[in-house]
C-alpha cells in the first residue's frame, strides 16, 4: 500500500456515497458500448443502479458517456478496454508506451479530448471518471483541463505515470484501487504518480476467483440502488406534495360535506332561491 493512500476508506461501505455515482457512470460507459448504444436500454441500466441520473445520448459514444446529475451538472465517464476490440488493444499499447500523444493521427486521447470539449460546451460543471484505460484517459483529460476526476483502477505503466500533465493541487484526481495485486494498475503506487493523486485503497470482495478480478470495476459498485442524500430529500419533498388517490377522495368528500352544510344554512335564510325550492320539493316527495 502506498504511503500516500487515504486510509480512511478501505471498504466499499466506507466509500463516500457521492463517489458511487462515479463508479456507476464508469460501468455505464461499458454498458452503453455493449448495448450497441441503445439509449433506452442503457438508461434502464442506469436507473437500476442510481436514482435521478440521466444518460445524455447526444454526448455519449464508444469512448465515453455523459451522465446528467440531479443538479444539472455532468459526469463524463471514459470507457475501459474491450479485449475483443483491436482498436482498444492498440490504444492500450500506445498509451502504455507514451506514444499516443505524439502520434499525428486520431488517437484515443484525441477522441477523448474531443468528447470532453463537446460536453464542456453544454455543461459548465463536469466531473470526469473512468475505469482502467478509461481511468488513465480521465485523469489525463482532467489534469489538462483543470477538472476534478474520480477514477478506478487506473491502467498505468511507469512510463505513462511520468508523462501525465501536471496536477492542479486544488483538484487532485481521486484514484480508487483494490488492495490486491493488480498488475495493470500497480504503477499507481509509483511515488512520482502517487504523490500527485489521492489514493483510496478498497478491499477486494468481488471477482476473487477470476484471473483479472483484482482489476475489475465490480469492487467499487454498490450492492443496492443508490439514492444520494440530497436526491432523497428532493424525492421525499415531492412525495409530500403528491396526494394519494385515497387522500384526494377523502378531501373531495369533506368538500361535499362542507358545501352541503353551507347550502343548508343559506336555504334557511333565503328559501326562495331556486336550488332551495328544488330541495324543499324533493324533501316533500320523500316525506310523502
Amino acid at each position: 500500500m502506498s504511503n500516500f493512500t487515504d486510509s480512511e476508506y478501505s471498504t466499499l461501505d466506507q466509500m463516500p456515497v457521492e463517489d458511487l455515482q462515479y463508479s456507476i457512470a464508469s460501468q455505464i460507459a461499458y454498458d452503453h458500448y455493449y448495448n450497441d448504444f441503445d439509449e433506452i436500454l442503457t438508461q434502464d441500466n442506469l436507473e437500476s443502479m442510481i436514482e435521478a441520473h440521466t444518460l445524455d445520448p447526444e454526448n455519449s459514444n464508444d469512448v465515453g458517456v455523459t451522465i446528467i446529475k440531479p443538479d444539472g451538472s455532468a459526469i463524463l465517464a471514459f470507457r475501459g478496454t474491450d479485449p475483443r476490440n483491436p482498436y482498444d488493444l492498440i490504444a492500450d499499447a500506445q498509451l502504455a508506451t507514451g506514444v499516443d500523444r505524439l502520434l499525428p493521427y486520431y488517437t484515443r486521447l484525441a477522441r477523448a479530448e474531443e468528447l470532453y470539449k463537446k460536453v464542456k460546451e453544454e455543461y459548465e460543471d463536469v466531473t470526469i471518471s473512468g475505469h482502467s484505460l478509461g481511468a488513465f484517459t480521465g485523469d489525463y483529460i482532467a489534469r489538462k483541463h483543470n477538472e476534478q476526476a474520480v477514477v478506478f483502477n487506473t491502467g498505468l505503466s511507469p512510463l505513462t505515470a511520468s508523462i501525465m500533465p501536471a496536477p492542479n493541487p486544488d483538484k487532485k484526481t481521486i484514484v480508487y484501487e483494490t488492495d490486491t495485486m493488480d498488475l495493470i494498475s500497480h504503477s499507481i503506487n509509483v511515488p512520482f504518480y502517487s504523490k500527485q493523486v489521492i489514493i483510496r485503497n478498497i478491499t477486494q470482495d468481488e471477482g476473487l476467483d477470476k484471473y483479472l478480478g483484482s482489476h475489475s470495476l465490480d469492487t467499487f459498485l454498490p450492492k443496492e440502488r443508490v439514492v444520494l442524500e440530497e436526491e432523497g430529500r428532493e424525492i421525499e419533498a415531492l412525495k409530500e406534495k403528491i396526494l394519494s388517490t385515497k387522500q384526494i377522495k377523502l378531501l373531495e368528500k369533506e368538500e361535499r360535506k362542507e358545501s352541503k352544510f353551507e347550502k343548508s344554512v343559506l336555504c334557511e335564510d333565503q328559501p326562495e332561491l331556486p336550488f332551495c325550492k328544488k330541495k324543499n320539493q324533493l324533501a316533500g316527495v320523500a316525506s310523502a
